[in-house]
């Protein structure tokens, strides 16, 4: 499989450009390589890089609680390039070594609220959504807290898809 090329910040999408730009400030000059693949098409940047940012600014989830639901998505899809980054992500956000492994290989994390936002996601991807009251009650989170997870679990879906299909080189 070829894959898709990175996006060469050629001037052809001049959208894509300044988010790519954008997102490089982010990072602290650096701007991964999911993101310049995604620049081919100036919508889907821009609605992902969209997502990330409402969920960022006004999410109920703490940051490192989104890493464990992408790290989860990384590893339900097979995903290098994703494992790669969210790795790098959640340990950067204080992850520790052991809960990034506990995650990879389907155990509970230390930390209890962070493994009741493990417990959810599993939860949701298994039913497809469809909890029943126990189990969602029984999850200890609120009903907020869990729509931002289904909107991670998402968003970090069609990351995956993204980088399975463009065969994505690992920049982390």
């Amino acid at each position: 499989m070829t894959g898709i090329p990175l996006y060469p910040m050629d001037g052809s999408q001049p959208e894509s450009e300044t988010i790519l730009n954008a997102v490089s400030e982010q990072f602290g000059g650096f701007c991964p390589n999911f993101f310049k693949v995604l620049a081919h098409n100036p919508a889907a940047l821009k609605g992902f890089t969209g997502l990330h940012q409402a969920l960022g600014d006004e999410g109920v989830l703490a940051p490192v609680e989104r890493e464990i639901v992408a790290l989860l998505m990384a590893v339900k899809h097979d995903c290098a390039y994703c494992g790669a980054a969210h790795t790098a992500m959640a340990r950067k956000l204080g992850l520790s070594d052991g809960d990034v492994a506990a995650l990879k290989a389907g155990d509970a994390l230390s930390d209890a609220r962070q493994d009741r936002v493990r417990r959810a996601t599993l939860a949701l991807l298994e039913t497809h959504g469809a909890l029943d009251d126990a189990t969602r009650d029984g999850l200890g989170l609120t009903t907020a807290e869990l729509l931002e997870i289904t909107a991670v679990i998402g968003q970090f879906t069609w990351a995956t898809m993204v980088n399975r299909l463009a065969g994505t080189p690992v920049d982390f």
